[in-house]
């Protein structure tokens, strides 16, 4: 027996923590190595022994939490088997020794997702840096895109309130209108508020507007791998076909391309499909190549 040099389970999980730790500690309290039962109570749950033994053995990797405690969130970093989570699901990327590596952390992930807690199983894909001079990664993207959602609801809650009056008074046509924009605006703010890469995003764009560099702009949707083309008025099946195939998409990518006064500039970038509690990689992606092409144009128009 020794002490361990390290409470972290290797280089890359310290590493991660630590960038998580800059850019969330402000607002959060961040912990890593967390028991699994102090996050959540197995208590009278329908587990049966074996499954109870692992869960109060276990911890998760990093938990972001009010500045009161309370939990908001956990992450697993899967250094072995390079996997991710896809709405309450692990899938494992590379074959490890543990034939029930699998089974522990879909266990994990099915315990949390029926207390309404989000897990989220990540790997290096996602805490590798998305460009240079950027100390952001993805697993900020899944984190900001997370937060974001779950203000939204309140946001829109609050602006119905603080409205309602006014809304009494609209049309069916000018109330269903007014919903729709309500949904978009406070889908946007929280956004900008909770997401840095959106928000980073904003920002170049901003500045490109008022430097007048932006001539036109154009977004490819990517999965990987592809789904069934074709037209669903001529193929009454192809919707269907496409839903299924989307069950087995590995990664979701976007191509940015904007026109601006010094030519083309366009940026592919792919984000594994980590769907869940609000969190969609397609949107993840968009704001992360947005950022690296409107940085990309801004930095080209100073030289």
């Amino acid at each position: 027996m020794k002490i361990k040099s390290s409470v972290f389970g290797s280089g890359s999980e310290k590493e991660l923590f630590k960038t998580l730790e800059s850019h969330w500690s402000k607002k959060f309290n961040i912990y890593p190595s967390l028991p699994f039962t102090s996050i959540i109570d197995i208590r009278d749950s329908e587990l049966n022994q074996k499954q109870e033994e692992f869960l109060y053995k276990t911890s998760v990797d990093y938990t972001l939490c009010t500045k009161a405690d309370k939990p908001l969130l956990s992450i697993d970093f899967d250094g072995l088997g390079h996997g991710f989570s896809k709405n309450g699901e692990y899938i494992q990327i590379i074959p490890t020794k543990d034939p029930y590596r699998k089974l522990k952390f879909d266990l994990k992930l099915d315990v949390t997702k029926k207390v309404l807690y989000p897990l989220f199983v990540i790997s290096y894909d996602e805490k590798v840096p998305i460009g240079e001079d950027l100390h952001l990664t993805i697993v900020d993207g899944i984190i900001g895109e997370f937060l974001a959602w779950r203000h939204t609801h309140r946001l829109i809650n609050e602006r119905l309130k603080e409205n309602e009056h006014r809304i009494a008074e609209l049309s069916n046509h000018e109330r269903q209108k007014y919903f729709q924009d309500l949904v978009i605006g406070a889908e946007v703010e929280a956004e900008l508020t909770w997401d840095p890469i959106s928000s980073k995003a904003a920002e170049y764009e901003g500045l490109g507007i008022r430097r007048g560099l932006w001539k036109g702009y154009s977004a490819e949707y990517l999965c990987d791998p592809e789904l069934p083309e074709g037209d669903p008025f001529s193929d009454l099946d192809l919707l269907k076909r496409r839903a299924e195939a989307f069950k087995e998409v590995r990664r979701i990518g976007r191509k940015i391309t904007v026109r601006t006064r010094m030519g083309e500039i366009s940026e592919t970038v792919w984000v594994r499909n980590c769907e869940g509690w609000g969190v969609s990689p397609g949107i993840i992606a968009e704001n992360i190549a947005e950022l690296i092409v409107f940085k990309r144009a801004v930095e080209l128009e100073r030289e």
